[in-house]
């Protein structure tokens, strides 16, 4: 068993390959063992690529469901599946990222929260806005107090934190 966070991705497509894998990739602290997707070779030279770093690619989602080095799987396929493949993946024992949105209803969220309390798994829905500029400066207003003051004392309050 690897030192690192070993994990799967399931769907190669825009998002996995925009936002997902280029972070991923440099961090030292994760390998990536395995992507699955239902069409290989849709992006020959993406997985050429990956397969050259020693990612492996299948088109069989039990290929992850059933590799017990896998711990964590990001789910980065179109949002009707979500809930199906977050599901069944919980119910294997994998950690799982759902990116958003996360699944249709309340009711399904619900269902794949309480079902991870009871293996004693993680479930969270994919977040990668926490850094973006006008979310920090959001953060920062609210951390700040600065909602529900005058101008005046907002513009105190603000230089003032500076």
């Amino acid at each position: 068993m690897s030192d690192k966070l070993v994990m799967a991705l399931v769907g190669f497509g825009n998002s996995a390959n925009r936002y997902h894998l280029p972070y991923l990739l440099e961090n030292e602290n994760v390998e990536i063992k395995t992507i699955y997707t239902p069409s290989l070779n849709k992006r020959p030279a993406d997985q050429d690529a990956l397969v050259a770093r020693g990612i492996q690619f299948t088109d069989d989602l039990d290929a992850v469901v059933n590799d017990p080095e896998i711990q964590f799987v990001s789910v980065i396929t179109p949002a009707p599946s979500h809930f199906e493949l977050a599901k069944r993946l919980l119910e294997t024992g994998k950690n799982v990222m759902v990116e958003k949105p996360f699944v249709k209803s309340v009711a399904e969220g619900k269902a794949l929260i309480e079902l991870a309390n009871e293996k004693g798994l993680l479930i969270t829905p994919f977040q990668n806005r926490r850094f973006d500029g006008e979310f920090m400066e959001l953060q920062y207003v609210l951390d700040h107090g600065f909602i529900g003051c005058s101008y005046a004392r907002f513009t105190d309050r603000f230089f003032s934190a500076l």
